[in-house]
């Protein structure tokens, strides 16, 4: 509804404009997160978390991933990660986790409002799931060989390439 009242008012380049500017966030923020110095108490569990403020913090968070999730279908994973990451400090594993259940649980609410609204078409879900549930079981498994390091760095890269890609096609679809 929203995002249906900003195209009434602004037109069809408030999608472009959205993905431009996820797209820069997907790829200032990893650099950027790459260059922090680890903290000496990286976060194992989500008890670690202090007090209130944080707990109001990663709701925004959440609240953020939500709408952005709603209006683009981005941001479950890549929005979420990179502010728990870098403003909370959890280790990367921690993170992933948890975002993928956060995911599971978001997108399971949302896919029922697009179902309901007729605009999921189901057998290219199953097709899509033939492939990403043994590759996300794989990935699972293999986040736990990897050190914190190595994981912090290969998901920032992804991220920064997912963030150049999606600049490009907003940049070239924006014209």
């Amino acid at each position: 509804m929203f995002l249906t009242l900003l195209r009434a008012s602004r037109g069809n380049g408030v999608n472009d404009f959205l993905k431009i500017l996820i797209a820069v966030l997907l790829i200032i923020i990893p650099i950027g997160y790459l260059y922090v110095k680890p903290s000496s108490a990286i976060r194992n569990t989500f008890v670690a978390t202090e007090s209130i403020k944080d707990y109001c913090g990663i709701a925004l968070i959440g609240f953020f991933v939500g709408v952005l999730v709603g209006i683009t279908s981005i941001g479950s994973g890549t929005v979420t990660l990179m502010l728990l990451l870098v403003l909370y400090g959890y280790s990367p594993a921690v993170v992933v986790g948890s975002d993928v259940v956060h995911a599971l649980l978001l997108t399971g609410f949302t896919s029922l409002i697009q179902a309901r609204l007729g605009n999921v078409d189901f057998a290219l879900v199953g097709y899509i799931l033939i492939g990403s549930i043994p590759g996300g079981m794989l990935g699972a498994y293999i986040t736990k060989s990897i050190s914190a390091t190595r994981l912090k760095q290969t998901l920032c890269a992804i991220l920064v390439a997912f963030g150049v890609q999606m600049f490009w096609e907003g940049i070239l679809h924006a014209k």
